[in-house]
């Protein structure tokens, strides 16, 4: 029998108990009141009987008071049996009311505390038992199941996650190759598959952990983890908006509860700023990149014809510091158009952009050897100082 019925077996015995208990001193208390005053009835005429036999009063008187001795006890045995019955009714019923009010709680408030409610554990699942025994014992618990049921692709993954605890990876790759070969259709196995090559590969991803990302996110395109992982692909190879979409995603699939939603919010506030910072450069990048000075030279034909061959270097110099290049362009005298635009591309060092001049002076030289530096027989000719914020067009003349 259960506890709870011995409980209620428990109640049932005691309201019984407590029925009887209550209700024969109430059938007692109705006999005794009725016995004692007939007895005080009796008294009574008995004090008459005697005062008649002494002549304290005659017959008439005698039988007159017996009469009213007779009825008077009546009356009151009459009210003092309806008051006894009615009080006792009441009683009865208030004292019942008690017992069935409070005797259940004062047997509930003793079976609770009577109960080892603080010894009670739950039983543990085969996972719960798992994590509480340390690893060795509980790789060597799973290797004796794995041999008795080889096919078991859960308890391969399972192993593999403890190799991956212990920084074993070797032995995890293995084990998440085993049940990937029995079940390729476990998206949270996949994509803890390719975490652990990632961590393997020096925290890379390559090709086969790229796959089997995008292998769970087939099955479950809301997977939380595979969409963290492929974010940080995205920003390892610089695709940011990749990265803020999986990221935005995976914060979606997440619930409120989880404890992993500030992490996901913390890589998004960092990816907003490197995002800032990428597009800051980058426009600053295309601000310099359209920068550019036209330079026009003029060359007589007879020099482009018997020249053709040398080279023509056209640059522009800072007109108050070195005399080398900043920004230059060398091409065959007879492919020269008429002019060439130099950009910051042009520009020899990075240190110094053709877009941080402001001063500068164009230089045209021709040059059979096309060396840095002029020899003899070469022409050249260069420009007043220009500004060229305010005037980017500067135009030369070559004389015969």
């Amino acid at each position: 029998m259960s506890l709870y019925l011995w409980f209620v077996f428990m109640i049932v015995i005691s309201f019984c108990w407590a029925v009887w208990f209550i209700y024969r001193p109430i059938k007692d208390n109705k006999i005794d009141l009725n016995n004692s005053n007939a007895e005080l009835g009796r008294r009574k005429q008995e004090e008459l009987k005697q005062d008649l036999s002494n002549n304290i009063i005659d017959m008439p008187e005698f039988e007159q008071a017996n009469i009213e001795i007779t009825q008077t006890l009546a009356q009151e045995l009459v009210i003092l049996e309806e008051t006894s019955i009615v009080k006792n009714k009441n009683i009865y019923f208030i004292t019942i009311g008690f017992i069935l009010l409070f005797l259940p709680l004062i047997s509930i408030g003793v079976y609770q505390l009577m109960s080892p409610v603080d010894v009670i554990v739950s039983t543990p699942n085969e996972d719960q038992k798992t994590q509480l025994k340390s690893p060795e014992k509980a790789i060597s618990e799973i290797k004796l199941h794995l041999l008795d049921n080889p096919e078991d692709y859960l308890t391969w993954a399972s192993l593999a996650s403890i190799y991956v605890e212990l920084n074993n990876f070797d032995d995890a790759l293995h084990s998440y190759e085993k049940s990937y070969q029995l079940n390729s259709t476990n998206p949270v196995i996949l994509s803890e598959y390719a975490s652990a090559i990632f961590f393997t590969n020096n925290q890379q991803f390559d090709q086969k952990s790229l796959d089997l990302l995008k292998q769970a996110l087939k099955i479950d395109p809301n997977l939380t983890f595979a969409l963290y992982q492929i974010g940080l692909y995205a920003v390892s190879n610089g695709d940011f908006d990749l990265a803020k979409i999986s990221w935005e995603k995976a914060l979606i699939s997440m619930p409120n509860s989880s404890s992993d939603r500030q992490f996901i919010e913390e890589l998004l506030l960092q990816l907003d700023k490197l995002i800032s910072e990428k597009q800051y450069k980058q426009s600053k990048q295309n601000e310099q990149n359209s920068f550019s000075v036209i330079v026009r030279v003029s060359i007589p034909e007879n020099i482009k014809s018997e020249r053709s061959e040398d080279y023509l270097m056209i640059y522009l110099k800072s007109a108050n510091g070195r005399p080398a290049p900043i920004a230059i362009k060398k091409i065959k005298l007879g492919e020269f158009s008429g002019e060439v635009t130099l950009t910051n591309r042009d520009s020899i060092m990075s240190i110094e952009k053709l877009s941080k001049l402001v001063k500068t002076i164009a230089v045209a030289r021709i040059s059979e050897s096309g060396s840095a530096i002029r020899q003899e027989g070469d022409i050249q000719v260069q420009s007043n100082i220009v500004d060229i914020i305010s005037n980017n067009v500067i135009n030369l003349k070559v004389l015969n």
